[in-house]
């Protein structure tokens, strides 16, 4: 932090511009990209976990399919987890790809700062920044639609709340 004085009793303190750029842009990479993906993969997991956990004590579906592992044991998937473990790995994508748009514009922002830049690189550059920060909250919005393009029961509840049956 720098004290600026502009006047007597008046000063702010402002960031150092090399520091604090450097930090806001390793921020987004390291969390939004590293970070959070890694803890939603691990929750999922231990969701997908336990639920086939739960389900070993109560009677399996009609619907289900069976694979066989490494060693020759044949294991029971229902389409139940099957389509969790789809949402799961959906909304993961959507938040990896709409997060790392925003770390790359960043990064890249960062690394050009010094050099010199015509008016039209800067505008684009600009309007690519303002472009991914609108972008970023995307995955917050659109886990509905991707359940509904995953999931055929999920499909089939929401057509069933429109219709009012």
């Amino acid at each position: 932090m720098n004290l600026v004085s502009f006047a007597p009793g008046f000063s702010a303190c402002f960031f150092q511009p090399a520091s604090y750029l450097l930090v806001m842009s390793y921020y987004p990479l390291v969390v939004k990209v590293l970070l959070i993906p890694c803890l939603m993969i691990t929750f999922g997991l231990y969701t997908v976990r336990n639920i086939r956990k739960v389900n070993k004590t109560t009677p399996t579906p009609l619907i289900h399919s069976t694979t066989t592992t490494a060693n020759g044991n044949s294991r029971i998937v229902r389409s139940k987890d099957q389509q969790l473990i789809k949402i799961l790995l959906m909304d993961i994508t959507v938040y990896i790809v709409f997060n790392f748009i925003q770390s790359v514009i960043v990064i890249y922002q960062q690394i050009g700062q010094n050099q010199p830049q015509t008016i039209l690189q800067s505008q684009i550059g600009g309007f690519i920044f303002i472009l991914a920060l609108t972008c970023s909250p995307i995955p917050l919005y659109i886990g509905c639609y991707t359940n509904l393009i995953v999931s055929k029961t999920f499909r089939q509840e929401m057509k069933s709340i429109l219709i009012l049956r």
